[in-house]
């Protein structure tokens, strides 16, 4: 951006649209961050919980790994749902300003 307009090659109106390309791609960029780490913490939480709970008398005798990873599966499908909720009312909060 700023070889640019050390350059003077490029009018006013081409700048202003080349750094509005830019912000919105910044924008997209940082959103697309805070959905890793929202699923991700999401995810952890929700294993976390599930750990807590006993399923043992649920899961037949030698089959441990299988229920783990049955339940490692479930964490992911809840804590990504759960992220997805929370991200879209970040993004909803976020277009209100489009309201007025």
């Amino acid at each position: 951006m700023t070889f640019i307009m050390l350059t003077g090659k490029v009018n006013n109106s081409e700048t202003t649209l080349f750094e509005n390309k830019v912000v919105h791609m910044i924008a997209v960029g940082q959103m697309a961050l805070v959905s890793i780490f929202s699923h991700v913490i999401f995810i952890y939480l929700t294993w976390r919980v599930m750990i807590s709970i006993n399923f043992d008398p649920l899961i037949r005798k030698g089959n441990a790994t299988e229920a783990k990873i049955l339940l490692f599966f479930i964490a992911i499908f809840i804590g990504s749902g759960v992220s997805r909720f929370f991200l879209e009312i970040l993004q909803w909060s976020q277009d209100l300003i489009y309201l007025f």
